[in-house]
């Protein structure tokens, strides 16, 4: 619910005095981001790497590993393309204004369906 207040209160304005997050920041943030793990771990629950042997071990967390790596640079590269047309798309104030108010509204929505 805080999410949602700071998304309807937040100001258009304050985007021109933010310093943008450079490359490295948003590649430590991903990597180290708890919460795209526990997510791929909720996705990747149904998935049975078949383990005959201990000896198989290394080798099925290995296939783990790069099934999450293949998913986290698909979503990844889905979010890098939506964020560059919500870019050239959002232009005026009022319009960056309208999609907070919306995300605001989304997320109220969200919690009150839970």
């Amino acid at each position: 619910m805080f999410i949602a207040v700071k998304l309807w209160r937040n100001s258009p304005d304050l985007l021109k005095h933010s310093k943008v997050p450079s490359f490295l920041y948003g590649l430590l943030l991903n990597i180290f981001n708890p919460k795209a793990y526990a997510s791929l771990i909720t996705i990747l629950t149904p998935v049975v790497i078949p383990i005959k042997s201990t000896k198989e071990q290394p080798f099925g967390i290995i296939l783990l590993v790069l099934l999450c790596l293949a998913v986290v640079a698909h979503i990844d590269a889905a979010w890098l393309l939506a964020g560059a047309k919500l870019g050239m798309l959002l232009k005026s104030h009022l319009q960056v204004r309208w999609l907070n108010n919306l995300c605001s509204i989304a997320t109220v929505a969200s919690i009150l369906m839970t």
